[in-house]
């Protein structure tokens, strides 16, 4: 249920982005293929006028040449543009993902797995501190409800975060496929050819953002998968490790219900937990960094926009006071 949760956050969230760049880059290639028969037209007049004018002597093949180059791009701004370029771009980041994890999961299945481990483990812990408190075992029970809250503040402060990169990341590529045909066209003439440059920088940058963040991700799943695995095993779980069918099981025997659990340190097991998770996500902050130095873009990020929105707060509230 956990991992379907976030899955079908991002399904839906993938359709509405697919529909929205397809219809937006369509309208406005229809825009933008006229203006550049204009501009082509224009250009030629002028060409005419200054070989007429025995001021230019540009030949007729060069013309040509420079005519097909023209259609081309055109066509890539046209009918071509989502098949060609707008689909395969947008699909790169699901793909480089699935080809990186050797599991052919995405970053919402990765993100799935990994909210699904963290809630088996919160519940036993929420469910331990409910048993010590049953017992009259305060002490107890309010260490275990403390470190069952820290660990879902850290936890979750990462996936937050994680998910919602992912999906500003998917935003923001859709976006730059929504205004393409304009870069494309920019193509045509050398003085504006690095306009295109800094487009496929931008799109490249939402790419490895995307990629990065699930790579992340996948690094924390192997580090929560190895202390749950000691967590069951210290507790005798099966093999179905932390599966929801065994949470109350394996509260019962961490609270001390059965001696399974007997000696069992909890602390060392939700620590470092906690440490990991908040150290990757000082680290997940680094991420948009590494893929402006790496591409040459820059799209801003999720983090940044909270800064910029915290910064913005204070502001608003002193021009309210005056």
């Amino acid at each position: 249920m956990a991992s379907d949760i976030i899955g079908d956050i991002y399904a839906n969230f993938d359709r509405a982005l697919a529909g929205f760049y397809e219809s937006a880059a369509t309208g406005i290639s229809g825009y933008v293929i006229p203006v550049a028969w204009v501009l082509l037209g224009i250009s030629m007049l002028i060409w005419c006028y200054l070989v007429m004018e025995g001021k230019v002597a540009i030949p007729a093949t060069d013309w040509f040449l420079k005519f097909i180059g023209f259609m081309l791009v055109l066509h890539m701004m046209g009918g071509g543009y989502l098949s060609w370029v707008a689909r395969p771009i947008s699909s790169l980041p699901s793909e480089l993902t699935a080809a990186a994890s050797k599991s052919g999961a995405n970053a919402p299945e990765m993100l799935g797995s990994v909210n699904s481990k963290v809630v088996d483990l919160i519940s036993v812990l929420f469910t331990a501190a409910s048993n010590f408190a049953n017992d009259l075992a305060l002490g107890a029970a309010i260490a275990m409800f403390l470190l069952a809250t820290l660990v879902t503040i850290a936890a979750y402060l990462l996936l937050a975060t994680a998910l919602f990169a992912v999906i500003f990341s998917k935003l923001g590529l859709s976006l730059v496929l929504a205004v393409g045909p304009f870069f494309l066209l920019a193509l045509v003439l050398p003085q504006t050819r690095s306009y295109f440059f800094s487009w496929v920088g931008t799109a490249l940058y939402f790419i490895f953002y995307h990629l990065f963040t699930a790579l992340f991700i996948f690094m924390f799943i192997g580090i929560v998968e190895s202390y749950l695995a000691h967590l069951v095993v210290k507790l005798g779980g099966g093999a179905g490790g932390g599966a929801g069918g065994d949470v109350a099981t394996m509260a019962r025997q961490l609270s001390g219900a059965s001696g399974d659990g007997a000696g069992m340190n909890v602390v060392a097991i939700c620590v470092p937990i906690i440490l990991i998770s908040l150290a990757m996500f000082c680290m997940f902050l680094q991420i948009p960094s590494i893929c402006a130095s790496m591409t040459g873009g820059n799209g801003g990020s999720f983090v940044s926009g909270l800064a910029s929105l915290a910064r913005a707060l204070p502001r608003t509230g002193r021009s309210r006071g005056r």
